[in-house]
């Protein structure tokens, strides 16, 4: 099975093949994300860094954060688990940002920690078939991890797995802080003394994602927080979001989303 429907605010994905999984996929979701990588390889983009995660590798993401995987080999198995605020105990949630900040560990044995996705995984099964008392020994698991890596920081903290490119985290920071203003390919090769054709093969070959591609997601991304925090108009989130037509940021908004703007403001809860 791979991710399954989010269920109470949690959704598990586990795959033993490389097949099921999707070969480049991104995400920027308001829940967390933990990937347990047990066998082969992946590549993750996580939003100006990338990682080769191997076997033991854990990949700790923060809520809202841009992240994208590229499959590395065939041989492949791994669990995902999404959770939100709701999940977390408040004595855990003031000390876990540690983890987000790390982003990357390394197990040496893997006994401890197949136990407890195991037994989250065992627990998620019975929750997709209606058993609620699962849903709350979830969030025991849960809670127990975070627990588990916190008190082991130093001992399971990993750098060596981050592919290091200085132009390309460079630029990726510049469009992360500036993608209101105009960017293009050429002003980003201007900026980094580059040829607009290496650019363009060392920004895909570092993040998986095109440049434009990049730079609408981005765009697209913080248009969808304004859309779920704010009352702002879609002309004005146009602007904010460095469209200079509202239409046309309509009309890329329901490419990437498969909805219009106003649409997405209707689903989201009552603030």
């Amino acid at each position: 099975m791979d991710i399954a429907e989010y269920i109470n605010g949690f959704a598990l994905g586990y795959s033993q093949t490389a097949d099921v999984i999707p070969y480049n996929d991104y995400h920027c979701e308001n829940d967390y994300e933990i990937m347990y990588v047990r066998k082969g390889s992946r590549q993750a983009f996580v939003k100006e860094h990338t990682y080769n995660l191997t076997s033991g590798n854990l990949l700790f993401i923060n809520k809202n954060t841009l992240h994208k995987t590229h499959r590395v080999s065939d041989e492949y198995e791994r669990f995902v688990i999404n959770f939100t605020d709701d999940y977390i105990l408040p004595s855990i949630k003031r000390q876990m940002q540690i983890l987000f900040e790390q982003r990357i560990y390394l197990l040496q044995k893997l006994s401890e920690t197949d136990k407890l996705f195991f037994s989250i995984f065992s627990e998620w099964e019975k929750l997709r078939k209606g058993d609620n008392i699962a849903g709350d020994n979830i969030k025991c698991y849960i809670n127990i991890l975070l627990s588990y890596f916190i008190r082991n920081h130093n001992k399971y903290a990993y750098n060596d797995a981050k592919i290091t490119n200085p132009s390309i985290e460079r630029l990726i920071r510049y469009m992360n802080d500036n993608f209101k203003s105009p960017i293009t390919l050429s002003s980003a090769a201007q900026m980094l003394h580059l040829s607009q054709s290496h650019l363009s093969r060392i920004f895909l070959k570092y993040t998986g994602f095109g440049f434009l591609k990049y730079l609408t997601i981005l765009r697209i991304e913080n248009g969808k927080r304004l859309l779920e925090n704010t009352n702002m108009s879609v002309k004005q989130i146009a602007f904010e979001c460095g469209f200079n037509d509202s239409n046309y940021f309509s009309f890329v908004f329901k490419t990437e989303t498969g909805i219009s703007p106003l649409q997405y403001k209707k689903q989201q809860p009552y603030k």
